[in-house]
């Protein structure tokens, strides 16, 4: 495999002098980045409404036509 010759794991003795040393890498802990929750608004006659997602689009619709006066 041509990276065992090229960092000296070939076959060639003069090579295996320079052996290459493999570092142990460590790598950061993840950070978790707070998400507010998502609200969806809707305004009508002066009245706001705010509903989560996946509020069922049916309740949505019925209360902003009872509340279209």
């Amino acid at each position: 495999m041509w990276w065992h010759w090229k960092l000296g794991m070939g076959r060639s003795r003069r090579r295996r002098a320079k052996r290459a040393e493999f570092l142990p890498v460590v790598l950061p802990e993840p950070r978790v980045l707070p998400i507010a929750p998502a609200i969806l608004e809707l305004e009508t006659n002066g009245i706001q409404l705010r509903f989560t997602p996946g509020t069922d689009v049916d309740y949505v619709v019925a209360l902003a036509r009872a509340l279209r006066v």
